[in-house]
């Protein structure tokens, strides 16, 4: 494994970790249920990555980060409204769409890329999951658009 191929791995565990321990504590202060169970999946999918991500240093014999939950604290006292944190966990999702993207791009080894492939459709859909939960409560707003050129020519 080549020392990029590392670098990038223990990028994606410590975002991961972050990501993790966010979800946790979004998880624990949530009103609605439905944002908080998209919360617990995406610490699913987060411990399910730090998995596979150490699982491929220590298959080769690499040393990996360890990681814990002690970072989060026991408050279910809600600082921050659903669609703050759901807008934030969407944001970081988005961010490890890229950085997995990179990572395929940095890496010439097939398994690597395949595993970052995999992992890639997982948070996308998650990502699209909140997307869609965020339109449905009126939490999304279009951004700003191009112009139309065609539709403008026409008038």
């Amino acid at each position: 494994m080549n020392a990029l191929e590392i670098t990038h791995l223990h990028t994606n565990i410590q975002k991961n970790v972050l990501g993790k321990w966010l979800i946790i504590g979004f998880a624990q202060v949530a009103k609605s249920p439905k944002v908080r169970q998209h919360f617990e999946r995406g610490k699913e999918l987060a411990t399910k990555h730090l998995k596979i991500f150490t699982d491929v240093l220590l298959s080769d014999d690499l040393p990996a980060p360890t990681l814990s939950d002690t970072c989060v604290t026991d408050s279910t006292t809600q600082t921050f409204s659903d669609k703050l944190m759901l807008f934030h966990i969407n944001a970081t999702t988005a961010e490890s769409i890229g950085d997995y993207g990179i990572a395929i791009g940095a890496s010439p080894r097939r398994d690597l890329t395949l595993a970052y492939g995999r992992l890639f459709s997982e948070i996308a859909l998650y990502a699209d999951d909140g997307v869609e939960m965020m339109i449905e409560h009126g939490w999304f707003e279009q951004p700003p658009m191009a112009d139309n050129r065609k539709s403008l020519a026409r008038k």
